[in-house]
């Protein structure tokens, strides 16, 4: 520092080089940043030494001891004291790690099932906490069972109740079974031939499972339809479910038999009509023969029907000269042991007779 003295009109020049008689001892305050991409850090320096007053230039333009609303970064500040004497300090602001939070994907369950969801967070200053919506949760981890397709959504804080973005898990539900039932005819004369379709839609969309209730027993279904020839008025109820558990759908209608034919009642256990057709030998094990005779040239076809009412048998129609003719049947084997219905068919009438498989 040159300082100029004017003396007795003489002027002499010399240099005074002046030292601090007290070095800068600076204590600094440092608070970062809370949450990633914040701006609330801040800095404070505490000066001693040099000659008070001290001046103050922050590189972000701050003109005090205290700079705050500091993002990340590196920042420098410049002291002077009351000689100009000056130092200059480098301050770092840091920030913790973005908080991320990572989500499995979208799940399928059928209704009834239970999903297991995961939210994990990383970054941030942990230890974590988790805010699932709907159901309040607030663990990682959660199980849910919804009826319907729910999205959940979750977002996590950290200790600094910094927050992550939210995500969502959409749970998709298997819509509830349903299943339709109709027929041919909802009424028929004892003994004819009626069709029931079944329509089974929902759950994981097939294959089903589809059972036949009624008054005789139950079935397996594996077609969409099924041929029946009931001899009495019954009610049938049909079920499906789909191998996921999806609770099951039922649909039912009842077939109305007339039970009287040309005035004749025919008896819900058939009664046989003498000289039409015979069986031979009845009960049967692996086959049998059907004999009947004809006034007239005719077209027949048989018929073998469970006690359940579904045909398990159908031959060929044939053309048969007016007589007394046989007819041999050799498919028994494939039968279960029972009681089943031989419905001989012509384009004039219908016999019955009764056979048992054993």
């Amino acid at each position: 520092m040159r300082y100029i003295i004017k003396y007795y009109g003489i002027l002499f020049l010399f240099l005074l080089s002046i030292n601090s008689w007290s070095q800068f001892t600076i204590s600094l305050n440092i608070e970062n940043v809370h949450c990633f991409a914040y701006s609330d850090g801040s800095a404070e320096v505490i000066v001693t030494g040099g000659v008070a007053p001290y001046s103050y230039v922050w590189s972000n333009g701050a003109g005090s001891a205290m700079a705050s609303g500091l993002a990340a970064g590196n920042y420098s500040l410049t002291i002077t004291d009351a000689t100009f004497i000056d130092t200059i300090i480098a301050v770092e602001i840091t920030e913790p790690d973005e908080l991320t939070l990572f989500t499995g994907p979208d799940i399928t369950i059928c209704i009834g099932q239970i999903a297991s969801l995961e939210a994990m967070a990383s970054g941030g200053i942990p230890p974590y906490q988790y805010f699932w919506n709907p159901g309040g949760f607030m663990t990682g981890q959660i199980e849910v069972s919804p009826s319907v397709t729910t999205a959940y959504c979750v977002y996590a804080r950290d200790v600094n109740n910094c927050m992550s973005d939210q995500h969502c898990v959409v749970v998709n539900v298997y819509p509830e079974l349903t299943i339709e039932l109709t027929a041919s005819e909802d009424s028929i004369l004892a003994g004819e031939n009626l069709t029931l379709w079944i329509s089974s839609t929902g759950g994981t969309g097939g294959p089903y499972d589809v059972t036949l209730f009624s008054s005789q027993g139950s079935q397996q279904l594996t077609t969409s339809s099924v041929q029946l020839s009931p001899m009495e008025t019954t009610t049938y109820v049909v079920q499906v479910d789909d191998y996921c558990g999806t609770p099951s759908a039922f649909d039912s209608l009842t077939i109305f038999v007339d039970t009287t034919q040309n005035g004749l009642e025919l008896l819900p256990q058939v009664q046989e009509l003498k000289n039409s057709i015979s069986i031979f030998p009845n009960p049967v094990t692996d086959w049998f023969s059907a004999e009947f005779n004809l006034n007239t040239p005719d077209i027949v076809q048989i018929n073998l029907i469970s006690s359940s009412g579904q045909v398990v048998f159908t031959n060929k129609a044939q053309y048969y000269p007016e007589g007394k003719h046989q007819c041999r049947l050799s498919k028994i084997p494939e039968l279960r042991a029972g009681i089943y219905i031989l419905k001989m068919e012509t384009a004039r009438q219908l016999h019955y007779t009764r056979l048992v498989k054993i």
